[in-house]
């Protein structure tokens, strides 16, 4: 398998493997969000809705809340068995 073309230590044999791994994860990732933008293409045939947050006693855009949040439509929260939000 080694051939003695490297030694088993050998770090270019590390960096060598390290460089090919990382260049077949390059290659895989911008198909991955190829697919995924086609998929949201097909979805999206409804339209977005504002979601307004009233975490902090006043109306805001999600865009202007300064954390991260998780919205959910009725399908999705059906499919949880969500019962009580409390």
């Amino acid at each position: 398998m080694n051939n003695g073309k490297f030694p088993p230590g050998n770090p270019f044999r590390l960096l060598t493997l390290s460089a090919s791994v990382a260049t077949v994860m390059g290659l895989a990732l911008p198909a991955a969000q190829v697919e995924a933008q086609e998929r949201g293409a097909r979805g999206s045939s409804s339209l977005l809705e504002e979601v307004i947050v009233t975490a902090r006693k006043r109306e805001e855009g999600s865009q202007d809340v300064p954390m991260s949040i998780s919205a959910f439509n009725a399908n999705q929260i059906e499919a949880l068995k969500v019962r009580d939000l409390t």
